[in-house]
């Protein structure tokens, strides 16, 4: 194996690792909106 392939290999992970951080956070993101909204409606609920 060359260096070069290595070295694009690596680059490649690299690359769906930042995807796949990318996209954890837009799911926290949703997550955190959908607690919220449903906490909203918990105490809503309540009065």
């Amino acid at each position: 194996m060359s260096p070069r392939r290595k070295g694009d290999d690596r680059e490649h992970r690299e690359a769906i690792a930042r995807e796949l951080a990318a996209e954890a956070e837009g799911l926290k993101k949703i997550k955190d909106e959908m607690a919220k909204s449903l906490a909203k409606k918990k105490k809503d609920g309540k009065k």
